[in-house]
Formats: C-alpha cells, sequence, structure tokens
C-alpha cells in the first residue's frame, strides 16, 4: 500500500475556488461606492499527484493532468514555485491600484509619501530583499517623497556602496541592505526593481493563499468598480482572468478553460480573459458569453457600454 504514496513527476490541474473581488477591497482615504453586481475571480487548483491521486484524476473530467515541466522550470523546487507564484499575486495587485487610481483620481502626479515595489527581477541585486507590495519608506535615512530620490541614491552609490532602505509591509517597517549592481555596456547600477509612487489611499487586498498574476484584471476591475459612482456591472456577475502590466495591457495567462468552468458553475453571466486566451476558453464549452481583451481599458469601456 505505500505504493499509493509515491509523488509522481506529475501535476493536476482543475477548476479552484471562485472570489468574490470587491468584499477583499479595504480602501481609506477614498470615497467608495459597492456596486449592485458582483465581480469574481477565477482560479485553479494545482497539486502533485501520488500514484493513488493519479489514479483518481485519470477518471475525473475536472483533472487535467500535466509533466511537472508545465509547473515547475528546471531545478524548481513546489516551495520555490509558491514563493514565486505569491509575489506575482502581490505585483498584480500594485499594478491594478496604478490602473484604478489613475482613472478614478490624480494619481500618479497627486500620489502618497514612499515609493511602492511593483516588481522584483529575477538574479537582481534585489531579490529575496524587497518583495511586490512593500512600500520603501526611507533611503539612507531621508524620508522618501519621490521616486527620484531612490534612483539618485543609488546613482551616488558608486564603488560598491550599500543602500539602506526602510520598508514598510503590513503595518510593520524594517531595514534591509541592497548593493546596486552596474549592467549594460555603460555600467548604469541597478538595484533590480520596478518602483511606483506612493498610493494617496490606504489599501488593502487580500488575496488568502492565492498566487500567480492572473488575477490582476479582476482585481483593477473590481477597485475601479468600488471608487467610481454607480455600478459598472449594472447588477450582473462578471468573472474573468487575465496577467496585466503597468500600461494596462491585458497578458495571457494558463488554464483558461478550468476558470471558464468555475465562473460557470459560480452563476456568472460574462467572462472576460486575453485575447491570446479565447480558443482555449472556448473549449471548456460552457453556456456564458466570452470577452476577451486585450487591456483594461477595453473590459471597463464593455461594463460602461455593453462593448469592448
Amino acid at each position: 500500500m505505500a505504493l499509493y504514496g509515491i509523488e509522481l513527476p506529475l501535476f493536476s490541474l482543475g477548476p479552484g475556488p471562485v472570489r468574490e473581488v470587491v468584499p477583499r477591497l479595504q480602501v481609506t482615504g477614498a470615497p467608495t461606492y459597492r456596486p449592485q453586481g458582483k465581480i469574481l475571480l477565477t482560479t485553479v487548483n494545482v497539486w502533485r499527484l501520488n500514484t493513488f491521486d493519479a489514479l483518481y484524476a485519470a477518471f475525473s473530467r475536472d483533472a487535467e493532468i500535466v509533466p511537472e515541466d508545465v509547473i515547475l522550470v528546471r531545478g524548481q523546487t513546489v516551495r520555490q514555485y509558491r514563493r514565486e507564484s505569491l509575489s506575482q499575486m502581490d505585483a498584480s495587485k500594485v499594478a491594478a491600484a496604478v490602473y484604478a487610481l489613475g482613472r478614478t483620481t490624480g494619481y500618479p502626479e497627486e500620489h502618497g509619501d514612499g515609493a511602492l515595489v511593483q516588481y522584483v527581477a529575477p538574479g537582481s541585486p534585489a531579490e529575496g530583499r524587497l518583495f511586490p507590495g512593500e512600500l520603501i519608506v526611507e533611503v539612507n535615512g531621508e524620508r522618501v517623497t519621490d521616486l527620484e530620490q531612490i534612483s539618485e541614491a543609488v546613482g551616488r552609490s558608486g564603488g560598491g556602496a550599500l543602500l539602506r532602505l526602510t520598508v514598510e509591509a503590513e503595518g510593520k517597517r524594517e531595514e534591509v541592505t541592497v548593493r546596486p549592481e552596474p549592467v549594460g555596456p555603460d555600467g548604469r547600477l541597478v538595484v533590480g526593481v520596478v518602483l511606483v509612487p506612493g498610493l494617496p489611499i490606504d489599501l488593502n487586498i487580500e488575496s488568502d493563499d492565492d498566487g500567480g498574476p492572473s488575477a490582476g484584471l479582476m482585481w483593477a476591475l473590481g477597485l475601479t468598480d468600488l471608487l467610481t459612482p454607480g455600478s459598472l456591472t449594472s447588477g450582473r456577475t462578471v468573472a474573468g482572468t487575465g496577467a496585466i502590466d503597468l500600461r494596462g495591457r491585458v497578458l495571457p495567462i494558463g488554464s483558461v478553460e478550468h476558470k471558464v468552468r468555475a465562473a460557470r458553475r459560480a452563476g456568472a453571466e460574462v467572462f472576460f480573459l486575453p485575447r491570446e486566451n479565447l480558443d482555449e476558453a472556448r473549449r471548456a464549452g460552457e453556456d456564458i458569453e466570452l470577452v476577451p481583451v486585450g487591456t483594461i481599458e477595453a473590459a471597463v469601456r464593455y461594463l460602461e457600454r455593453g462593448t469592448a
């Protein structure tokens, strides 16, 4: 019987929990308007198979068995994959906030103090020291009021000098040190992060243990709806998936077929998705309106006018 517990180089993918977005958004410092309908984000269950699980998955309509190299890059552990996935989720929240605040407030011209980490480049000096969602509030003991202070401090750190950064996350502060490194033919010093101005509001987005970048589109739609008078959904239940970037583009993701099934079971009438994933979504064979978009703005326009 011990053979049943042997792990295999296989993973199973299937429809995961569906989350209502707006109740997971806590905003202080700006007026909010509760929508009439629902905006749902979709997830995928991902788990490594043992011999027993593989037998069950082979006969399950909801389970897609894939080799481990579809999930893990060479040499990556499940723990490392999970950590990277959670970091991608945090990066998606920042990108969603940048879009929604840019559409509904004077951001980024009107911003709060500090520099918010949106992305950390793998292999960069900042990897493992800074994380998406952290707010840099001081650099070398000086209070940060705009992004230029960080750039200037990096530029002055020639000769291998360390930067002392005070960062804030979840109400706690800590000091970290990062040593900028030269890149490119001109030897420009970099830390390896993408920063955006501090937000002019207090915002908390609760994602539980969900990971990956694909909730970005729905975070952006939910926050935009919450900050906009009236209701974008007009009482409808809409769901979707899609990674986003700081330019407001919606980028392709994986496992769309499973997410479409999960959305339909949750009662969604409309499903937003990246254009590149439309064929896969159609294979789900669900009775739901599929709305492919290339930008967050296209999805908002659809909700406002019924067309992307």
